[in-house]
This record gives C-alpha cells, structure tokens and sequence, in this order.
C-alpha cells in the first residue's frame, strides 16, 4: 500500500487484455464508458484511454467522466482534435512542473498544506491551477473550445452546492457555452482541496461531493447494453458492467489519502509518473 512501484510493462499487458476481452463481447454503439474519480496519484485511466485511443473511445455510445478522469478524457479529445502540444520533454519534466505550480517545496510547505486541509480550510490550492495543468500539454486555443464543440458522446460530471444536484456538462446541456478551461476548473475541484468554480452566481466542485453520486452509477449503467467502467474498488464482470479496477493496492479511500500525502511532501510515485509516460508515448492502440 505505501509503496509506488511503477506500471510495469506487465500492467499493461493485462490492461491490454482485459480492454481487449471487452471490446470483443461489447457492441459500442450501445455502450457506455465510465470513469471513477482516480484522485490524485492513479494514472492507469490515462493508460487505458491512451489503448483504446481517440478513435474507439469516440464510437462509444456515452464516456463519463469524473474529477481527475477529466484530465485523461479532455487529452483524449485534444489528441484527436490534433491540439496536443505534448513533447518528451514536457513528459519528462512534469513532476517537476506539477511541484512548482502547486509550490510543493519540502516537508515545512508539506505540513502547513496538511494542517490546511485537516483544519477544514475552504481550500488548498486556488482552482487556476487545474487549467494550468491541462494547457501544460494542449495548444492554448484547446481551453477556450465550448462544450457545444465536444464529442456528442462525452460528458463531465460536477455537483452544484446552492443547487444540490449533479450536472451532466455536455454538448446539448445548459453548460453548452462553458469553455473546456471552464470545465476544467471545476470537475476536478476536489471539495476542500481546489477552490471551486464559481459561476454566474452557483458554485461547482468534483461531483464526488454529491451523496448521490453512487445512484447516478447505477442509472448510468442501467442505461446501456454494455458497460466498461474503470473504478477505484470493484474488478471483474457484473450483469451487464465489466469493472476494471484502476490500482492494485487495498482500500480506494486509504489509496487515495496516501496518494494526497505523497503528493503535497512532493514525494516520487513512480505509479503516476510512469503511467503519464506510457500513456503520452502510446503509439500502438488496440
């Protein structure tokens, strides 16, 4: 549990196969295909996109994504759309980057970020920096493309405070107008780490945040023929859902605790790191 040991070139083999075993017995045209919240050091999402590639995921009948997922799904997009603007040098330096735009600077800065958070600070990071984290790999006019141009079949999901409700921000919704730098500073805005999205008088954070996000999995996955969806604790087939669980240590919630720990004391996780990696030099989809 406490330990990152990589992604093996095994892992993905076996991610591989299991994506494999699904697209044989799944027809996409009446499939749907979620993706839970990964948290902060879970990277094999980006992994499986970047296997499927831009192409199939696009022949799905709906992708939904979920808080950090966001990030995988908009690169996804953006790969397809021809705006990534991703080098081997920016592969190699992202830690690095990620580091000096949150101010990670030691276990002092560490410590004080934690006391933030455990003393129930709004937030911890301003929202600005989820936007900055997308545009490190997409051309800059890629955040400031609508909703309304996105693929039909993709939606992100947010939880509205003043409202109480989950949004679906997709092509044919209210948020149609919604920049993708708009999204993006709100989908992943973890409640109590990243100040939320605020917007024409409402307040949008991670959908992670509404009780009724569990209910909503399960009318998504009511909703279809065939269901993928990578998820932080289920693995293996059932009914009509093939579960893909995203990390093979324990717990999701003690997972992504310790993945937020490694993450503000700047400590390496090789999970994440590598799994960027493969992911952004993937040239062989299934």
């Amino acid at each position: 549990m406490l330990r990152r040991h990589g992604f093996p070139d095994e892992h993905v083999r076996q991610l591989r196969y299991r994506l494999e075993e699904f697209l044989r017995g799944a027809d996409l045209a009446e499939s749907a295909f979620i993706i839970d919240g990964p948290g902060l050091g879970i990277g094999s999402h980006l992994v499986a996109l970047s296997l499927l590639g831009p192409k199939r995921v696009s022949q799905f009948k709906s992708v939904h994504s979920v808080s950090a997922s966001s990030y995988g799904v908009l690169y996804s997009i953006a790969w397809h759309l021809d705006m990534l603007s991703i080098t081997r040098a920016k592969i190699d330096s992202f830690r690095r980057d990620m580091k000096k735009r949150h101010n990670l600077a030691g276990w002092a800065r560490g410590c004080r970020l934690l006391l933030r958070r455990l003393s129930g600070a709004s937030h911890v990071f301003d929202n600005d920096i989820t936007e900055e984290a997308l545009a490190y790999g997409v051309h800059p006019n890629f955040l400031k493309v609508r909703v309304s141009e996105l693929p039909e079949n993709v939606s992100f999901w947010a939880y509205c405070i003043e409202d109480r409700e989950l949004c679906e921000i997709r092509r044919d919704s209210r948020f149609a107008d919604w920049s993708v730098g708009e999204v993006i500073r709100c989908v992943p805005a973890v409640k109590g780490l990243y100040a939320p999205l605020r917007k024409e008088g409402k307040t949008y954070v991670d959908a992670v945040a509404s009780p009724e996000l569990a209910t909503c999995y399960r009318d998504l996955r009511n909703r279809y023929r065939h269901v993928l969806f990578l998820h932080t604790n289920r693995d293996g087939i059932r009914g009509n859902t093939t579960f893909l669980k995203m990390h093979d240590t324990g717990s999701a919630r003690t997972r992504i605790q310790l993945d937020f720990l490694y993450f503000i004391f700047g400590m390496e996780n090789r999970d994440m790191d590598e799994a960027i990696r493969i992911a952004l030099t993937q040239d062989s989809p299934i």
